[in-house]
């Protein structure tokens, strides 16, 4: 996918003396566009994968295995994304700071910086507003006409607003008249000229890479 992988491990028992039949099939979900010590540039693809890859594990197969380079930064978001995802679903309530308190009694550095704790917030808000969008091909069918359901949706996704730091390049006075109105590409997704020495703006054009299903484009 385009900000995550999904393997398939096959693991087998083989000794000396004869062949172990039995084989035990792992998943493996790998997000790739998670700096270490950083944060997710939108929350809305960790959130997709978290639901993704959480939904893959059946009840009866035991606890996921989650892990990072160190185990406390990114390993734990997850986590903590996960848990209160589940106990928003069931109990319709949200505690960050007081799972993050219980948690880091039995381990120091969980959720390492002031940023990832923010991002929790972020993709639980985000969560908490857009509620569930990834459906079923026949379900597209169903909801066509149901305009109540679109026109909320549509008013979520109107309503939101970068900060301006995220659209810095766009709103500088020298690349205004590059502009088409009031859309202006954000910075982690603009397509990047190449600069001139000596003359400020000309890397900047009023485009942005879009999100493919496996790649950008």
């Amino acid at each position: 996918m385009l900000t995550f992988t999904v393997c398939t491990l096959q693991i087998r028992h083989l000794n000396n003396k004869k062949h172990c039949n039995t084989e035990k099939l792992v998943y493996q979900y790998h997000y790739t566009n998670w700096p270490d010590y950083g944060t997710p540039d939108h929350p809305l693809p960790v959130l997709n994968f978290i639901k993704k890859s959480s939904a893959a594990n059946p009840a009866e197969a035991g606890p996921i295995v989650v892990y990072c380079s160190a185990g406390v930064g990114r390993t734990v978001t997850y986590i903590v994304l996960d848990a209160i995802l589940k106990q928003i679903q069931q109990k319709y309530i949200v505690n960050v700071f007081s799972f993050m308190r219980h948690i880091r009694s039995r381990r120091n550095f969980l959720v390492q910086t002031e940023e990832q704790y923010i991002s929790l917030h972020d993709v639980l808000m985000e969560a908490i507003a857009s509620r569930e969008t990834n459906l079923l091909a026949e379900q597209v069918e169903e909801l066509k006409n149901y305009t109540p359901y679109l026109e909320q949706q549509y008013k979520n996704i109107i309503q939101f607003q970068p900060k301006d730091i995220h659209v810095a390049s766009a709103r500088k006075q020298v690349n205004s008249i590059k502009n088409r109105g009031a859309i202006f590409p954000i910075e982690s997704s603009r397509v990047h000229l190449t600069p001139k020495s000596g003359d400020d703006g000309n890397n900047y054009i009023n485009a942005f890479w879009l999100n493919g299903f496996n790649k950008y484009k």
